[in-house]
């Protein structure tokens, strides 16, 4: 796997698991299940077939599950922790396959005694999965950090079931914060109540690990596409507008946990296009997508 180095901050994708779907499926499903309010709008077939990039030779899209491995001073940071051992899917998605997280942690010469941190960008299913098994913590040594407008919220069974063995060492943030050396977290409602956007920093290099802010690139340069199950559609677009032009201005660079490979990049703009340009996905690779 490779890493993105930020100063003396490095930033590795650790992949969990991956679907291959039908990207009119996907989004159409979305669309379908979450209304999208006035101002923004639901992605259509037609959508995808202008910017084939982000689908396989079969036609798919490649959305994978798992986190990010931030080392910064003696902390071991996961930002999300994927699917789990045993991953749920809603209705109309397929199910991934079990989670090898542990697995991609251990490539990377650790155990799940050196975490320190669990940072969840939301209390997603998809981004939860490993931080609880058999009713005990995964990683016995870690604080687990997530919004407290996420943690107040109603939680469904398997949520509670996931969150319940690490109450006793939840700590949360309610507004944009320092959380760590290097990393800083920045609230972006929309997706959740409590979606929160993780600022990796060093010197004048910054790394944005948006969550579900956006579930492939495109949702960053094109900005009347909608988000797919966002609980504020509206509000959604906002705050993706905003990052992505802080992105876009600042040379910065971003990732998701969805877009395939885990991709981390950067995206500039010339007269005619957008461009997001593959920087590090979890097996290097990644063809430039451009808009």
């Amino acid at each position: 796997m490779r890493s993105l180095r930020l100063g003396g901050i490095s930033v590795t994708p650790l992949l969990d698991s991956e679907i291959r779907v039908a990207g009119d499926e996907l989004l159409r499903a979305g669309a379908a299940h979450f209304p999208v309010l006035e101002g923004t709008r639901g992605l259509a077939p037609e959508d995808w077939a202008a910017y084939p990039e982000h689908l396989d030779g079969d036609g798919l899209f490649r959305m994978t599950f798992g986190g990010y491995l931030v080392r910064t001073g003696d902390r071991v940071v996961l930002v999300d922790v994927g699917v789990g051992p045993q991953p749920f899917a809603p209705p109309g998605i397929p199910r991934p396959h079990d989670g090898v997280l542990l697995d991609s942690l251990r490539a990377e010469g650790l155990g799940p005694q050196d975490v320190t941190d669990v940072v969840l960008t939301h209390l997603h299913l998809d981004h939860i999965g490993w931080v609880s098994a058999e009713g005990a913590p995964v990683f016995p040594r870690a604080t687990y950090r997530c919004a407290e407008q996420e943690w107040s919220a109603p939680a469904p069974p398997p949520v509670a079931d996931l969150m319940g063995p690490v109450a006793d060492r939840i700590e949360t943030w309610d507004c944009d914060s320092a959380l760590l050396p290097g990393l800083d977290v920045r609230l972006a409602p929309g997706h959740t109540p409590g979606s929160t956007v993780v600022v990796v920093s060093s010197g004048e290099q910054r790394a944005f690990l948006v969550g579900d802010l956006a579930h492939c690139p495109h949702e960053l340069l094109v900005r009347d596409w909608a988000g797919l199950g966002d609980a504020d559609p509206v509000q959604a677009a906002t705050a993706r507008a905003e990052i992505a032009e802080e992105v876009e201005r600042e040379g910065a660079w971003v990732g998701s946990t969805h877009f395939s490979g885990l991709a981390v990049g950067r995206i500039t703009a010339s007269d005619d296009c957008r461009r997001f340009a593959y920087e590090v996905t979890h097996d290097g690779t990644g063809p430039p997508a451009t808009l």
